[in-house]
């Protein structure tokens, strides 16, 4: 992530609170998701803001929006609650199709 003049924050990519066994607590990983929201969501309204003031182009921002979509997507569809979610939706697909099969199809 970065700030509105594009340089990265360290701020915005910060590690939550750690419980036994190196896995965070699930109160501070929560905490610091809806903390890391509202800081991009800060950032991107001054980012916002110098566009419709004529200080910054809008293409410089629009590529940048577009560079973090993209890691963002990328991060999301390797999370393994997205596969896990996945796994079970095509394995329920596939649960319905033998259900709903025709005996002389199987």
């Amino acid at each position: 992530m970065s700030t509105p003049d594009g340089t990265p924050d360290a701020s915005l990519a910060s590690e939550p609170g750690l419980a036994g066994e190196g896995r965070p607590l699930p109160a501070a990983a929560l905490f610091e998701t809806w903390v890391v929201g509202w800081r991009l969501a800060h950032a991107w309204g001054w980012e916002t803001l110098a566009i419709l003031s004529g200080q910054r182009r809008p293409d410089r921002s629009r590529e940048r929006w577009l560079k973090e979509a993209k890691q963002s997507l990328a991060a999301h569809l390797r999370s393994p609650a997205f596969l896990g979610l996945m796994r079970l939706h095509l394995d329920t697909i596939a649960k319905s199709a033998r259900l709903f099969a025709r005996p002389h199809q199987e």
